[in-house]
């Protein structure tokens, strides 16, 4: 039995009973027809009903329903719309977000996500997932997370936050690598006063700007290089993830390096710079001041964050703004 249904409606809402011997069964079976009960529609992109064999947006009504999230009106009000039904009039319509189309036998075509599922380093993600995640982080109000490809062409998670105003995006880095595989933690992270919209109040997510190549918010004070070897792989990080003015302290993942990059990062110094770095020591200290220290045989020497810097003024009496 093949079935089909998301969590807003009962287990399944379309069903295929595959027979025969299973070396016979297609590779990829359609996901069969709708139950009793439970009406299946194949949307365009303004609710209209499309035409057999058309790709579109599965829609769902009938009594197979739940009857909305709890405590979440502004969800429900997206998700769970009046809709008018061809044949049985005004319905509440859930849009799954999930693309199908009709066969001709009146079976259906599964098609995947429509714009949340993407594939991150062969990994399959829900960018929802990782903005629930986001949200349940203290300090944060709302969190949209999108994909963008970094100056090497590789897809990367970039998330905008609405965060209270105390809110710091290295508590929100460190919070959420609790919680998320790496391939799921967000290499940049955007704070926003709020999100543009559409006319219809949705977020505009085409208008979220691509972050800069400037040094992002960091839990660190920046430190600028200054002998030749510190000189050289600041300028190796800058090529490698597109980030002008690299600190000594500034953490390698949190300016948006990640495994491949990591890897890219050890056979560029082996290969421009004549220097020969186990990838496990950039993971260990990814520092530029831990690498070099790495690479000379000398005892890393912990990086000073901001909010210490700001603790040893005020005890000595300074005045930091």
């Amino acid at each position: 039995m093949n079935v089909y249904g998301p969590t807003e409606a009962s287990i399944w809402v379309t069903v295929l009973k595959l027979k025969g011997d299973a070396q016979n069964w297609p590779q990829l079976p359609s996901i069969g027809q709708p139950i009793a009960g439970a009406d299946v529609l194949i949307l365009n992109e303004v609710g209209q009903v499309v035409p057999t064999g058309e790709v579109g947006e599965i829609g769902l009504s009938g009594v197979c329903l739940a009857e909305g999230y709890l405590n979440r009106p502004e969800l429900n009000a997206e998700a769970f719309v009046k809709w008018t039904h061809p044949q049985k009039g005004p319905v509440t319509l859930y849009r799954t977000g999930d693309l199908a189309r009709y066969l001709p036998d009146g079976s259906i075509e599964f098609h995947g996500r429509k714009d949340d599922q993407v594939k991150i380093r062969g990994n399959r993600v829900e960018l929802g997932e990782i903005e629930i995640a986001l949200t349940k982080q203290p300090g944060v109000r709302q969190a949209v997370v999108v994909v963008r490809e970094d100056i090497s062409g590789q897809k990367q998670l970039v998330a905008y936050v609405v965060t209270t105003d105390a809110y710091s995006i290295e508590k929100l880095r460190k919070g959420i690598e609790k919680q998320l595989p790496d391939f799921m933690v967000p290499s940049h992270f955007v704070q926003m006063e709020d999100f543009p919209r559409t006319v219809s109040g949705k977020i505009d997510k085409k208008q979220l700007a691509k972050p800069g190549n400037q040094r992002p918010t960091l839990g660190v004070l920046y430190r600028e290089p200054v002998l030749e070897l510190e000189k050289q792989v600041a300028a190796l990080w800058d090529s490698i993830l597109g980030v002008e003015q690299v600190g000594l302290d500034d953490n390698f993942f949190e300016l948006g390096g990640n495994s491949l990059l990591a890897q890219k990062t050890i056979a560029v110094l082996k290969n421009q710079l004549g220097r020969t770095l186990l990838v496990t020591k950039l993971y260990q200290h990814p520092t530029i001041a831990g690498i070099v220290a790495a690479l000379e045989h000398k005892p890393v020497v912990p990086q000073r964050s901001e909010s210490n810097r700001i603790r040893s003024d005020k005890s000595s009496g300074k005045s930091t703004s």
